[in-house]
């Protein structure tokens, strides 16, 4: 039984902290984002997480415990079943003789207490733990995938099938094969694996997951083991078994830890078999606010007052998997209220958004982009999202949606946010409908960030003073800028630990550079003007670059030198 919000709204009014027209309008974008009201009034800034756990536990008088921050038991954590951790919402954390303490999302279930107790035979000593907080003592039972893994491995390799696709397909629905693919995706969401990679080798199948952006090798499986995998997943994705010669898209749904999760499966042939790649997407998970993103300062006002505006277009740009669409989504989430209708057209559908109409492009019956938005166009819409604008077509149909009074959001491939300007008259839309359309351009990058439990500060040596201070340079800042931005040469680093793998970061955050179409770049771009010009104007009127975006935040302590640079080199 998770927490009821009602804890949350008396904390919230006896601190004087909303009025209750303004917290009813809290509980109401909770709702929407699928959070729970705490996160929510933490993310929106009215209280900090520390005091937001200190308050719950102050009101259901127990203790607080960040799972973060504490030494977790390895035989505590073995009391019970990762189910049980994961039905009852509680993990333990500490055993001291017959009491048990056990970290819960809400200390006042009774029910879930009683049956810990009974099925530990211990005292229940209850806390009060946050949502993040408890992800993190789940993560304790990782181990038992591995386990899995590793011993279904050994069951289906002495059971390899070769020849009829009959055959193939009887075994890839037999328990074994079954359990073997949902392990390898259980590990990828416990990870937060953004993709998780199952790629054929001379003697071996390789099993990567990307975390933070980063590719991790984890397991290798028998080479055997390949064809009843990928039958599982075409089987589930309701492809062509038989097809071995062509990439082939699909979907699958499955829960994972109480999670509904949305695969997006690809599969293509390559020189020693089929390798699968699964974007592993979390339903209902994008409840971000923008500051949770990355967006602050200028470049959060010149967003929302850009997404105020009835009509013009906003654009995203930056390389695949920048988080463009994480960006638009987050966007979307704030401008969807029962007043508007918001349509989309997409390749492919990356989240179902509630009061969304979402359509899914398909080219080999003929529905691109550009048929997709003339169809959206008669359905009376408000808001509009185009996934991406990648010819003269669609180009000037958007551009054109955007300036009879709907407001469009895409997104383009280009490397910074005035390169966006060319990247549309190179495909034909002419110079004056861009600059009468476009309102505002984010160029964004996703840097690591810091790992929060052994964040230590980093003190710049001489030799890497000079190695920044010329690389600044070459972007053409100035010197008293550049001198600005280092300071006394103290950032952060991550010392490496047992939340973060020893790597020093964990999670990522976006740098940005946002352009808001003024009159002045209005009369640049309808005079031709270069990419270079409308930059340097744009910085005139206080745009930041991506790069010193990121070099707040890594002296900040948010991410490090090394990630900014990484991203931002061209």
């Amino acid at each position: 039984m998770p927490l009821p919000d009602s804890v949350v709204k008396e904390i919230v009014l006896e601190k004087k902290k909303l009025e209750l027209g303004e917290l009813n309008s809290l509980v109401t974008k909770a709702s929407r984002a699928k959070a729970s009201l705490a996160d929510m009034a933490v993310s929106q800034g009215i209280f900090t997480a520390e005091e937001m756990n200190d308050l719950i536990a102050k009101k259901l008088g127990v203790s607080a415990v960040d799972l973060s921050q504490v030494k977790i038991e390895k035989e505590a954590v073995k009391s019970i079943s990762k189910q049980t951790a994961l039905d009852r919402e509680a993990v333990p954390f500490k055993k001291e003789g017959r009491r048990l303490h056990v970290a819960m999302l809400n200390p006042n279930d009774l029910e879930a207490i009683d049956f810990i107790e009974k099925r530990t035979g211990l005292d229940v000593v209850p806390y009060y733990t946050s949502d993040s907080s408890y992800e993190q003592g789940i993560l304790f039972y990782k181990k038992d995938i591995q386990t899995v893994l590793e011993g279904m491995i050994k069951q289906q390799a002495s059971k390899s099938v070769k020849g009829k696709v009959e055959k193939i397909e009887e075994a890839a629905q037999k328990l074994p094969v079954v359990k073997l693919f949902d392990s390898i995706i259980e590990y990828a969401v416990v990870e937060k694996a953004s993709d998780t990679h199952i790629e054929p080798l001379e003697r071996e199948v390789l099993v990567r997951y990307r975390i933070d952006g980063m590719l991790h090798d984890k397991v290798t499986l028998p080479l055997d083991i390949l064809p009843v995998l990928v039958a599982r997943v075409k089987i589930m994705s309701n492809l062509k078994i038989d097809e071995h010669r062509l990439p082939q898209d699909g979907r699958i749904k499955i829960k994972v830890n109480n999670q509904n999760i949305s695969l997006r499966m690809s599969i293509i042939p390559t020189f020693f078999g089929e390798k699968i790649v699964a974007r592993v997407l979390e339903e209902g998970g994008q409840g971000f606010a923008l500051q949770d993103l990355g967006f602050g300062g200028v470049n959060l006002e010149r967003v929302e007052r850009a997404i105020t505006k009835p009509h013009g277009m906003i654009l995203a740009t930056g390389p695949t998997g920048s988080g463009k669409t994480t960006t638009l989504y987050t966007i979307l989430s704030k401008l969807n209220t029962p007043e508007v209708n918001i349509n989309t057209v997409e390749d492919p559908i990356e989240y179902a958004m509630p009061r969304v109409n979402q359509m899914q492009v398909n080219q080999q019956i003929g529905l691109t982009f550009a048929d997709g938005l003339r169809a959206l166009l008669r359905q009376d819409p408000d808001i509009i999202m185009v996934g991406e604008i990648r010819d003269e077509e669609t180009a000037n149909i958007a551009i054109n949606a955007a300036l009879t009074g709907h407001l469009v959001l895409s997104t383009i491939h280009t490397n910074d946010a005035a390169g966006s300007i060319p990247r549309l008259v190179d495909m034909g839309v002419e110079e004056f409908l861009v600059a009468s359309s476009v309102n505002l351009i984010i160029a964004q990058r996703l840097v690591r960030r810091i790992c929060d439990k052994c964040k230590v500060e980093d003190q710049l040596s001489p030799e890497q003073n000079d190695a920044l201070t010329r690389e600044l340079l070459k972007n053409e800042l100035k010197e008293e800028q550049v001198e600005q931005l280092i300071g006394d040469g103290k950032f952060f680093k991550g010392a490496g630990c047992e939340k973060c793998g020893k790597s020093g970061l964990k999670g990522r955050i976006g740098i940005y550079e946002v352009l808001e179409i003024t009159p002045e770049i209005i009369n640049l771009i309808a005079g031709k003007a270069t990419s270079a010009d409308i930059q340097a104007k744009g910085i005139d009127q206080g745009m930041e670059l991506m790069l010193i975006d990121g070099l707040k935040k890594a002296k900040a302590g948010a991410t490090t030198i090394s990630e900014v640079l990484r991203v931002t080199r061209e």
